[in-house]
């Protein structure tokens, strides 16, 4: 009777009794155990004070650099001045720079040479409008004007895909938009005028 009270009766299980369990492969799988005692010997990492700040060494300017930053000014004055020449032979010289070594990372290599070309591309766009004849207020897109707006729209792509700076980009993308809706491609047109606005 006192065998039977005690298996009705519940109680903690002691450390005994559950490797008993995990011996039998009827009833506890092995790997029971082995997680078991994973979590039950998994404690927290230890705390640790963090390391003190260490100030970081001041590096010295290249002074080589100041040229190439005065043609790189000196090109972005012209452009808002849209003397497209002057920025073209500007930002073509701190190209040549700064491919040479004399800029302060790649990327000012890069957004030089883009600067060079979009001034070169817009110089072609300002000879191809020169062709337009206008009759009245609005030229009627027919024959050379026609062709000459396609031109106008396929520059405005190149410009607007350049890694400009974001007010130039801007202006880029409203130029495309505004020779894509002339022509008529108002998908495109639309397209241009929401990456203006999110470049502005």
């Amino acid at each position: 009777e006192e065998e039977e009270e005690e298996e009705d009766n519940p109680r903690v299980a002691r450390r005994d009794d559950f490797i008993e369990t995990t011996t039998t492969t009827d009833r506890v799988d092995p790997s029971i155990d082995i997680v078991a005692r994973a979590i039950v010997d998994a404690s927290p990492p230890p705390v640790t004070s963090p390391s003190p700040l260490r100030s970081r060494p001041v590096h010295e300017v290249n002074r080589s650099h100041e040229e190439t930053l005065r043609w790189a000014l000196r090109g972005m004055d012209a452009l808002d001045t849209c003397d497209y020449e002057t920025c073209e032979s500007a930002f073509k010289a701190a190209t040549k720079l700064a491919v040479a070594g004399r800029a302060p990372s790649v990327r000012a290599a890069v957004k030089c040479r883009s600067y060079a070309v979009a001034a070169r591309a817009l110089r072609f766009a300002r000879a191809v409008s020169s062709t337009i004849v206008k009759e009245g207020n609005v030229p009627k897109l027919v024959g050379q004007n026609l062709a000459a707006a396609i031109e106008l729209a396929r520059l405005a792509r190149h410009v607007a895909a350049l890694p400009l700076d974001a007010r130039h980009r801007a202006c880029a993308c409203r130029f495309a938009a505004a020779w894509h809706f002339k022509l008529g491609a108002f998908e495109s047109g639309s397209r241009y005028l929401a990456a203006a606005a999110t470049a502005a």
